[in-house]
């Protein structure tokens, strides 16, 4: 039954795939959207500079403590999945 999950979970890849691209060159399309996209095993090796990004974007008022957003990161709770 294992293998049965591992195979769902590759023939499903790439319709998910195709979905998170559809979302994002809708959201890229909208006329009255900001959008700021952001890797996340990049965020998960470098929280200071993705938080630095998050906080640009928000602005200070509504991330005033970007530091803290990075310190809540926990690169030992991410796992690399691998087939």
């Amino acid at each position: 039954l294992a293998g049965e999950g591992a195979a769902a979970a590759e023939a499903v890849a790439p319709l998910l795939a195709r979905h998170a691209a559809d979302a994002l060159a809708a959201l890229r399309a909208a006329p009255n959207v900001d959008l700021l996209v952001i890797d996340y095993p990049a965020l998960v090796a470098n929280p200071q500079a993705g938080a630095r990004r998050v906080a640009e974007f928000l602005g200070p008022d509504l991330l005033p403590a970007s530091d803290a957003m990075a310190a809540a990161v926990r690169p030992e709770m991410h796992r690399e999945r691998t087939g």
